[in-house]
């Protein structure tokens, strides 16, 4: 969302994911029993994040914004 400066995000668009934020819980391991809570919560925090002025805020395009770092780690050989 962010990488996009929330073009082309809206309601209808977070409804139309609510079977791939399931499929993205399972593969990183959710137990069945707790997919579909978790999947509706996922839904409905990125839902209250689109609807509210401070997410849309936070997502929205930004001045030298970033939303991830490449993250280096320097290890030494045995």
């Amino acid at each position: 969302m962010a990488g996009d400066e929330l073009r082309g995000w809206d309601t209808k668009r977070i409804d139309s994911l609510r079977k791939r934020f399931l499929r993205q819980l399972e593969r990183r391991g959710v137990r069945a029993s707790e997919l579909k809570a978790d999947g509706r919560r996922c839904y409905l925090c990125t839902k209250d994040t689109l609807m509210d002025e401070r997410g849309r805020w936070l997502l929205g395009p930004q001045a030298e914004s970033r939303t991830e770092y490449r993250v280096r780690v320097h290890t030494k050989e045995a």
